[in-house]
């Protein structure tokens, strides 16, 4: 739809051109208008010095000032002016101040120059934004001229303080004097202390009038300290105080802002005086031994640190040694000490080694140092501490130790055993006494579990080889084997009448030993014809080698009293008399045709019937009984006594004997043990 009177057919009109002429005269600023804003500008930067405000003038006005001079081409004569007129203020400030400087003292100085130099910071903060534009125009656009505010600085450092020498050397004095009040903890103005530092330091005075005497009085002030604190105080409030200087001085540094200046040289002098001088005190004269026979983990966390700064690590290390060998030496060395050694090594590994893992952050050195201690004193007596660590470990599992206790904990001692093992040099002793006693122990049935035996087992596969740990498993495989062939023969009812129990061992499995030639009584001997003949039935081509060494016996007896008392009390009381081997039922049937035999009648009975004839030993408590037995008892587990109310009876059980440790010979026999219980034939 077309709109009634609309312009059909016409072209707009074209937009009429602004165009900017310049002026035909150019304008100019009046004759004396420099000469008048200068005045106003000068009035006002005295005014600013003087605390009077700007000089009537607003901020706003007086910039403008400055922007019209700089538009015009007047900057370069203003920032003359301004500068002369800045130096001639600093001056005069610098002579009052000098002046007053002559009756102040060090605190008093301290805070008139704080004051100085605080106001006239702010001063030059004010001039600086009045005279913006010259700043940001000229001064930035002109080679080999610096800022307002750093030529303000400059004026300070020329016409305040290097041009009063004794001013500087006042108020330097004075600074060192604080910092060392407050260092002994006296009350000082720390913050006075901090912004005078700073402004030194902004000044470029620091360096050349500060840093020399800053770092001689801290040298001074911690020689005096190091050599009187460790005696005020124990090494580990020592340790501390060190450690809290290190912190206070660091954090010290980071305030004044001269951490990069200063900060290597007086940390330096803080290990010198403070950790260096003392490390032979510390480590030499009992002070370590102390820490460490206290396990005192926060302090040796601190020794250690203060160590590494000075690198005296290595000091420390040897230290270590000397400690753990002189303390292993007293107790290897000492044979009345024998019965607690492995506890007391045991205790001592443990604590050392915590040190290590935790205070000394696992050093290899300190460790190879322990390591390499322990190595040293564990071999003095050669042979000795292999003997009793197997013998520590037989305790803890035997049945009496570590029956009912927890399987972790027995674990857990029988690992700290073994890490006094692997430093002993005589492995092969400690694995004749370990397999004695594996030996007695399953044979007596006084393992205290059969998982912590195996578990033993597989320990000593990693220190000593597949070939000794192949040896142990196959003992305890015999006595699985010979607990199933038992069970066999008891069902099979080929020996009703007699309760009789033997092992069958392999001989290249177990100790060797010595052969006696035992002359068994016949109800004796029947029976081990009769299992013989079992075992026969089983394994047709094997040779059962009889060990009758192995096997004891407890003999139960009622003795009348004769019409003296045995007892202290009650003169009826049965006595038990104990047989430790097989040679002593030898001599049951001897007995009743012998009743006055002494010991010495016995032992020479007993050489007819035992080639070797054990160590003889009299009945215990029955000195005067009517029926006298020559008995004889292990040196190393004597049997326990048993009753029986009227008859007598002989149980025999397989036991170990001590022998010398000596190496199993190989044998493809079997060696077999008995133990048996049948009633005497006579009374």
């Amino acid at each position: 739809m077309i709109r009634k009177g609309a312009n059909l057919g016409r072209r707009p009109k074209a937009r009429t051109k602004i165009t900017i002429k310049p002026f035909k005269v150019k304008p100019t600023l009046p004759a004396n208008y420099f000469d008048e804003s200068w005045n106003k500008l000068r009035t006002a930067v005295a005014s600013i010095y003087g605390n009077s405000g700007a000089g009537g003038s607003s901020l706003e006005e007086l910039y403008s000032l400055v922007d019209n001079l700089c538009s015009y081409k007047h900057a370069a004569e203003l920032h003359t002016k301004l500068m002369a007129e800045l130096e001639s203020i600093h001056v005069r400030m610098g002579a009052e101040l000098a002046a007053r400087a002559r009756e102040l003292d060090g605190p008093r100085l301290l805070s008139a120059m704080d004051g100085v130099y605080t106001q006239a910071a702010e001063h030059l903060l004010l001039v600086r934004q009045v005279f913006l534009v010259l700043d940001r125009s000229y001064v930035i656009a002109t080679p080999r001229l610096t800022s307002l505010w750093a030529s303000g600085l400059a004026l300070i450092r020329k016409h305040v303080l290097a041009a009063h020498p004794a001013l500087l050397s006042g108020v330097v004095g004075a600074l060192v004097d604080g910092i060392t009040a407050e260092r002994s903890g006296h009350a000082v103005d720390s913050e006075i202390v901090v912004r005078l530092v700073q402004m030194l330091v902004a000044l470029q005075l620091y360096e050349d009038h500060v840093e020399a005497k800053f770092v001689d009085a801290t040298a001074a002030f911690y020689a005096q300290e190091g050599g009187v604190k460790l005696a005020q105080l124990g090494l580990p409030s020592y340790l501390a105080h060190v450690q809290a200087r290190i912190t206070e001085e660091s954090e010290r540094l980071t305030r004044y802002g001269t951490v990069a200046l200063s900060g290597e040289r007086v940390l330096a002098l803080v290990d010198e005086h403070l950790i260096r001088a003392n490390v032979e005190v510390v480590l030499e004269q009992g002070g370590l031994s102390e820490l460490l026979n206290a396990s005192m983990h926060e302090p040796l966390a601190t020794l250690y640190g203060l160590l590494g700064r000075v690198s005296a690590l290595p000091a420390l290390c040897t230290a270590i040694r000397g400690y753990v060998e002189s303390t292993g030496t007293a107790i290897v060395s000492d044979p009345a000490k024998d019965k607690g050694m492995v506890d007391a090594l045991i205790e001592l590994h443990t604590r050392v080694l915590a040190v290590v893992e935790g205070p000394f952050q696992n050093n290899p050195d300190i460790g190879y140092a322990l390591k390499d201690a322990f190595e040293k004193f564990i071999n003095v007596r050669q042979n000795r501490p292999a003997e009793l660590i197997a013998k520590y470990m037989d305790k803890l599992l035997k049945s009496s130790a570590g029956k009912g206790s927890d399987e972790d904990v027995l674990l857990g001692k029988l690992d700290a055993g073994l890490a006094l093992f692997r430093f002993v040099s005589g492995k092969d002793v400690f694995e004749a006494f370990y397999k004695k006693d594996l030996a007695k122990r399953l044979l007596l049935g006084k393992s205290a579990s059969a998982d912590a035996e195996k578990a033993m087992v597989a320990r000593l596969r990693d220190e000593c080889g597949s070939t000794f740990a192949n040896k142990l498993e196959g003992m305890m495989k015999d006595i699985e084997l010979s607990r199933e062939l038992n069970a066999s023969w008891s069902e099979g009812g080929s020996a009703a009448s007699v309760a009789m129990f033997a092992h069958v061992l392999t001989m290249g499995f177990w100790p060797t030993y010595p052969e006696h030639t035992v002359l068994l009584p016949p109800d004796m001997a029947g029976h081990v014809d009769d299992f013989e003949a079992f075992y026969k039935t089983k394994h047709s081509g094997r040779k059962l080698k009889w060990q009758h060494s192995l096997a004891t016996v407890s003999l139960g007896a009622v003795f009348p009293s004769a019409g003296k008392r045995c007892w202290p009390s009650r003169s009826s009381r049965p006595l038990s008399c104990c047989c430790s081997t097989t040679a002593t039922r030898c001599l049951l049937p001897t007995s009743r045709r012998r009743p006055n035999w002494t010991t010495r009648n016995w032992c020479e009975r007993c050489s007819h019937c035992v080639q070797a004839s054990p160590r003889p030993a009299s009945c215990s408590r029955a000195p005067r009984a009517s029926l006298s037995a020559a008995t004889t008892s292990s040196p190393s587990t004597p049997p326990l006594p048993t009753r029986c109310s009227r008859s007598r009876s002989t149980r025999s059980r397989s036991a170990r004997p001590r022998p010398r440790p000596r190496r199993p010979r190989p044998a493809s026999s079997r060696t077999a043990s008995t133990s048996s219980t049948q009633p005497l034939s006579a009374s």
